[in-house]
Formats: structure tokens, sequence, C-alpha cells
């Protein structure tokens, strides 16, 4: 199994977010859309998950749900990581000594 940076350790009350399913909404042909609620500081942000008909349950339909919703959270995760990695780079390169040339 990969190491896993301590920055991405998950932690309990480590800020004041959360996030949690919030409504679903049936569509056509027996799909659903789950909405997820992500609270920061007050402040709210919705993001749908589509889950398409499979002739299952609504257990199992939440399932799928919180599902797709952790795969999207670790792409948000994988990409501003990359982004921090770009910065690291760039302030390690500033912090070398510069070259004498004599």
């Amino acid at each position: 199994m990969a190491e896993v940076d301590d920055r991405l350790v998950p932690e309990d009350n480590r800020n004041d977010c959360d996030i949690g399913f919030s409504q679903m909404t049936a569509l056509r042909g027996g799909s659903a859309e789950f909405q997820f609620m992500i609270s920061v500081s007050g402040k709210s942000l919705y993001v749908p998950v589509i889950v398409p008909a499979q002739n299952a349950g609504l257990d199992q339909m939440m399932v799928y749900a919180h599902d797709e919703m952790i795969d999207i959270l670790r792409q948000l995760l994988y990409r501003v990581d990359q982004q921090r990695s770009y910065y690291q780079n760039i302030l390690a390169q500033l912090s070398q000594p510069a070259s004498s040339s004599e």
C-alpha cells in the first residue's frame, strides 16, 4: 500500500467543514440525483451526483451515490495536491543558492 502523506491522513475536528447527504430527486427512467451539501465557515455548496437506474433499492443507490462523492473528493484532493507540489517546486528552486560564475 502506498505511503499516505501526513497532511492527507483523515482526522476529525480539523476545521469547521462538514459534508452530508442533502436530498434526492427522482429522474426519468429510474435514475436519481443525489445532492450532497458541503459547508465551510457557514457557507454551503451543493454537489449533485447522478445515480443511473440499476434496478436496485434505495439503500444500494445511496451507497453508489456516496461512492461517487468519495471519488469526486479524491479527485479534488489529487488536483489540489498537484497544484501544491507545483508551488513547492518553485519554492525549492528559489531557495537554492545562486551559482557563482567566475
